[in-house]
């Protein structure tokens, strides 16, 4: 017997929508999944058993008197946090004892653990972390990414401090015995901050932010999809008019017709909740955490599956209690049916035109974050100092002694002629800073405005194209500081540039620094300089800008530094001076034979690659360029769904008209005038509005999306006309 098919094509384009429907459904349950996820982070400074306090306008010249009172506090647990409210990065700071750090857990499993931040906390390592800080090299425990969640990781609180820039933030203390141990703590803070203990524990005013554009983006393609589904169940209850009446004359009921209809939607919408449900509990990273996740992900399978049969059940309704004897004639709605069909096109319309409006922020940061990745990977095989053991030398570190320095500064003077030897370091001079030193009155001279300091060596300079003319190298290789001043500097700029350079660099000099040229003569020359190509400003962060046109180079060599700068040779993070091309040249200078000549054998010296540094901001960027992609092309190709959908609508209402018309040789235009022309409408309607609100990404969306339903619907509605008309011919 031959099976009966109702349905014709149309049903695989309903299977798609019930999957889509299905798949996004599941990624919102690992939305509020992350949102519990984020919770328990939060935590960490909300428990009530925490005493908050809470600094403000301090400058950073407090950081070492705070870091002492925190220190001295063995039985208190010290925490902050700094939150990126752009890459959702939120960095905590710890300091104290671990005895009272608040247990991270979620659905059973444990996070971080006060053993964790114990042994965060002993570590040598200045920079350990909990999780992934830009890169994993400093990482002794790694904490579980999770999709639309917040990136965690835990450091100690100096090292939050510096990476900051600010001591400023709430703080959360934890393990006060009582009322009097408060009172105390907070006279010595108050005589640290010079702020009275009653402003320490006033709350300051926040503010409220988006926490993603995922959550918006998820909820519109959720709705749209809801939408396109339900009008492709309409126009498929619709389509089965034209046997609707055969059926019933045929004994056939209305629940019967439903059933053989959409019970195969119903069975897909069931069996996708495991092969989706698992797929995404692994793929979102949750199988990490928990397997209890996988718990609420099929839950919310099983609310799709009804979601489903509630749109059949309103399709069916709406249809089917039509009277039999128009079901018999073939009667079909078409009022209602266009109504609800221009309804939901509308409603898609709208979502698409907002969606690409509001997308024009996010992709200018995808844009920002291509263009600092592609900057950085130009340096990311670079090898910077990663360790320098004490060795013999524990007297440098300790503050007592300058033989570390004197032997690293003896190492680098022998091998920076060296074109594969570069120091590279910069530092952002922040409005917020500058206004520091006016507030204090460090320096009687204040540059106007912020900029871009680097230390670059020769050999850098000429790595990144920057020419300096022979002799002015010949004379900072014989002591004088030289500086290459931007020429776009006024005369005053200039001259309160140049005041607090020779200030900054003389301050503190004393006869027990490393002797150099410059030490002995404080000579300068500064050269005005005007910069054809951007400069690599080697920063971390998108939203600084990767590159600057008024960088202040201080052109460095062995004999023209002072003891800033020498003694930053040992630094060993990706600030630090010393940056060698290849592993060759790397190689070469830190063989245990070559490092004994300068007493560094002891101290044994490792360069890594500065990719080790950044692999977390490449793995940001990798994310961040995955989901606006996957956005883009979802809100197309899902608006195309829906224009094929209210095209099969339009085609089976008006298929007699439409035959006839191909019969008397009518063309496309004429066949379907009205329809084009409301596609044409709703285009310069969409296209006026990203125009008016100057969306880039509106703009370019809103053009592709009108040429392609203009051409999908000329070929959907001509696809096989001419067999059309004659079934239909036939039928009659």
């Amino acid at each position: 017997m031959k099976k009966v098919q109702l349905i014709g094509p149309i049903r695989y384009l309903a299977y798609l929508l019930v999957a889509i429907q299905a798949g996004l459904i599941l990624v919102m349950a690992t939305f509020l999944l992350s949102l519990l996820y984020d919770k328990e982070w939060t935590n960490i400074q909300e428990s009530p058993n925490g005493q908050k306090i809470y600094l403000k306008n301090l400058s950073q010249d407090r950081k070492e008197d705070l870091l002492q009172l925190f220190n001295r506090q063995s039985e208190l647990t010290i925490i902050t946090s700094v939150k990126n409210t752009e890459t959702q990065r939120n960095m905590i700071g710890v300091a104290g004892s671990a005895n009272h750090f608040p247990t991270v857990s979620i659905l059973g499993s444990t996070l971080v653990s006060q053993d964790d931040i114990s042994t965060l906390l002993t570590h040598h390592n200045k920079y350990a972390a909990i999780g992934n800080v830009n890169g994993s090299i400093n990482e002794i425990k790694e904490v579980p990414s999770i999709s639309f969640g917040s990136s965690h990781a835990i450091v100690k609180l100096e090292t939050l401090m510096e990476k900051n820039g600010s001591v400023n933030g709430d703080y959360t203390i934890y393990g006060f015995a009582n009322d009097n141990e408060v009172a105390m703590f907070l006279k010595e803070l108050s005589a640290v901050t010079n702020q009275s203990p009653e402003e320490l524990v006033k709350s300051q005013s926040g503010s409220n932010s988006i926490r993603s554009l995922m959550s918006i983006y998820l909820f519109i393609f959720s709705a749209m999809t809801m939408v396109s589904t339900f009008v492709l169940f309409l126009s498929i209850a619709i389509s089965s008019l034209k046997n609707f009446g055969n059926l019933l004359l045929l004994g056939w009921s209305k629940v019967a017709i439903a059933k053989k209809l959409f019970t195969p939607f119903v069975l897909l919408a069931l069996s996708i909740v495991p092969l989706f449900g698992v797929s995404i509990w692994y793929m979102s990273g949750w199988y990490v955490i928990s397997k209890m996740a996988l718990s609420y992900i099929f839950l919310s399978g099983l609310f799709n599956i009804l979601l489903i049969v509630l749109m059949i059940s309103v399709a069916c309704i709406l249809v089917f209690s039509m009277k039999s004897i128009d079901a018999i004639k073939g009667k079909i709605p078409t009022k209602s049916l266009y109504a609800i069909g221009t309804l939901g096109y509308i409603v898609l319309s709208v979502m698409l035109v907002w969606s690409s409006v509001y997308l024009d922020g996010p992709m200018k940061m995808v844009a920002e974050n291509i263009k600092t990745s592609q900057q950085w990977k130009s340096v990311s095989d670079y090898l910077t100092l990663r360790d320098v053991l004490p060795g013999n030398d524990a007297g440098t570190i300790m503050g007592s002694s300058n033989t570390l320095n004197q032997d690293f500064y003896d190492w680098y003077y022998a091998i920076n002629q060296d074109p594969s030897v570069f120091i590279a370091s910069t530092e952002y001079m922040s409005q917020e800073i500058l206004d520091n030193y006016r507030s204090v009155a460090i320096y009687e001279s204040v540059p106007d405005r912020p900029f871009w300091y680097m230390t670059y060596s020769p050999s850098y300079l000429k790595e990144l194209g920057i020419d300096v003319e022979e002799a002015v190298i010949k004379e900072a290789e014989s002591g004088v500081k030289v500086y290459l001043i931007p020429d776009t500097y006024t005369d005053s700029e200039k001259a309160n540039l140049i005041a607090w350079i020779k200030e900054n660099d003389v301050m503190s000099i004393t006869e027990d620094d490393i002797a150099t040229t410059f030490n002995e003569h404080k000579s300068f020359k500064f050269i005005d300089y005007h910069y054809k190509e951007p400069v690599f400003n080697w920063n971390t962060e998108a939203k600084g800008g990767i590159t600057t046109l008024d960088a202040v180079i201080y052109m460095v060599t062995p004999e023209n530094m002072h003891f800033k700068q020498s003694e930053s040779l040992r630094v060993n993070d990706l600030s630090g001076f010393i940056k060698f091309k290849d592993e060759q040249t790397a190689e070469k200078y830190t063989t245990d034979r070559y490092l004994t000549q300068y007493h560094l054998n002891d101290n044994k010296l490792k360069f890594v690659k500065i990719e080790a540094y950044i692999n977390g901001l490449q793995k940001d960027l990798k994310q961040m360029i995955t989901w606006f992609l996957g956005i883009i092309l979802g809100i197309i190709g899902l608006s195309i769904v829906v224009l094929l959908s209210l095209a099969y609508v339009y085609r089976l209402s008006n298929n007699e008209r439409l035959y006839v018309s191909k019969f008397l040789g009518f063309d496309f235009f004429k066949m379907y005038k009205v329809p084009v022309i409301l596609l044409l409408l709703l285009w310069v309607i969409e296209a006026l509005i990203v125009i008016l609100f100057q969306s880039n990404m509106g703009m370019l969306l809103v053009g592709i999306y009108g040429l392609l339903q203009l051409i999908i619907f000329y070929f959907y509605m001509s696809r096989n006309d001419i067999k059309q008309l004659l079934l239909s011919i036939k039928e009659k």
